[in-house]
């Protein structure tokens, strides 16, 4: 299992994606459940909602409690898969909750829109302070910085 506790934005996506396909496998549908639920992060004022898994199963219909059973399967799972720094966000998690740690744990290691505009600023300004001897160190240096890493 990759570290995604050193802050490695590429290790986070790396070991969501594995999740991802794991449950997908083992519970059809789970990774579209996910997705949607990663995606509610995006706002960073967004918080989870409430009611999540209870909406879902009255969507599908009276009696349905498919998602209130699958949600602490998912909280199990990640519980079992992760360790230090992501056991804790996962731990922190009230009533043993899945979707709501998923959603947490997205919130807590994706980086929001604002804190990659503000890494692209800091790569541009050294960027801009760096002289360079030949137009490929500077096309070099600007790809880097496009890509978020550090010139």
């Amino acid at each position: 299992m990759p570290d995604i506790t050193k802050g490695d934005v590429d290790q986070w996506r790396k070991w969501r994606s594995k999740f991802l396909n794991f449950v997908n496998y083992s519970t059809p549908g789970m990774k579209q459940i996910l997705t949607e639920i990663q995606e509610k992060k995006l706002d960073a004022d967004a918080s989870f909602p409430e009611d999540f898994a209870k909406n879902k199963d009255a969507a599908e219909g009276i009696g349905c409690t498919k998602y209130q059973d699958e949600k602490a399967q998912v909280y199990i799972a990640l519980k079992d898969l992760t360790e230090n720094e992501a056991l804790r966000v996962v731990e922190g998690v009230a009533d043993e909750d899945g979707y709501r740690a998923w959603f947490e744990l997205n919130r807590y290691f994706e980086p929001g829109l604002r804190t990659r505009q503000g890494q692209v600023l800091v790569h541009l300004n050294e960027l801009m302070k760096k002289s360079s001897s030949s137009i490929e160190e500077t096309s070099h240096w600007a790809q880097s910085c496009c890509h978020g890493e550090k010139v």
